[in-house]
């Protein structure tokens, strides 16, 4: 029986905020500028530049998901530790 490695993905394995932002710039308009808090602190709407409420910002984590995996690159070594891991 092998070991079952868990581990977290975003900016860990897979560089998301980032491109987290740039989705949101380009689909729906929105600002993102982490701040170091929680991300609906980071969120303000281009056309009014209210903060996007915490309901809306779990749906647009939802909404990232599933269609943009494919712009997430890999942080930089995340490849070689995981292979060596699997050694």
């Amino acid at each position: 029986m092998r070991p079952l490695l868990i581990t977290d993905c975003d900016e860990v394995l897979l560089h998301m905020v980032r491109h987290f932002g740039s989705w949101l710039d380009e689909a729906h308009a929105i600002d993102f500028r982490p701040n170091g808090t929680n991300f609906t602190d980071s969120m303000r709407r281009r056309g009014d530049n209210s903060l996007v409420e915490p309901e809306a910002m779990w749906s647009y984590l939802d909404g990232f998901f599933p269609g943009e995996m494919g712009r997430q690159t890999l942080v930089p070594h995340a490849r070689e530790a995981l292979a060596a891991l699997a050694e």
